[in-house]
């Protein structure tokens, strides 16, 4: 199985824990049954899903990206609502959402730029900053979204962007190749 990269925003240790128990809340409550929960160490924002990749482009991205990010301040962002994919009575992915912040699109949008420019074919759909928390609804009822706690509402500040690797056979599954810090 060939290997998949992406760069993402990655979240603080002690967000994750904080939004992990507040899953394990509703977990208990046994309102949430999705197939799929994802590993907590595996919470990240997605700005940019490069697919398989050539080890030279492997290389250019990182070099590049390393100037990129290096010119970038760093910002801060905050939790905001969770949200769903796909049909709302079974939704596909259980997400967390960021609160609107714009120099998070701007950068998003310069990076894109220089994948494209090293050969990656992205994705073209607009922009959703999240973060997936699970996958595959699996209730006999439809999801209630509206019945979740929504008191997470931490912020922190992004000083590193990281391009992961995904090892889809391990727990987490995905792994720091490059660790990209902000000016």
């Amino acid at each position: 199985m060939q290997s998949h990269y992406f760069i993402a925003v990655p979240l603080p240790e002690i967000l994750k824990q904080e939004i992990k128990e507040h899953l394990m809340k509703d977990q208990q409550r046994e309102t949430l049954s999705f197939k799929r929960w994802v590993h907590q160490e595996d919470y990240h924002i997605t700005l940019a899903f490069l697919g398989a990749c050539s080890k030279e482009q492997l290389e250019t991205i990182i070099k590049q990206g390393k100037e990129l990010i290096r010119s970038w301040i760093p910002f801060s962002l905050a939790l905001s609502e969770f949200g769903l994919f796909g049909q709302e009575n079974k939704p596909r992915i259980f997400w967390l959402g960021v609160q609107e912040q714009p120099i998070l699109y701007r950068y998003r949008e310069q990076l894109y730029q220089l994948c494209q420019s090293v050969g990656f074919q992205l994705d073209r759909k607009a922009f959703s900053p999240h973060i997936t928390l699970a996958r595959q609804w699996t209730g006999a009822d439809r999801f209630q979204l509206e019945e979740l706690c929504s008191d997470i509402s931490s912020k922190w500040v992004v000083n590193e962007i990281v391009l992961y690797k995904s090892v889809l056979t391990n727990e987490p599954k995905y792994h720091r190749v490059e660790t990209f810090e902000l000016k």
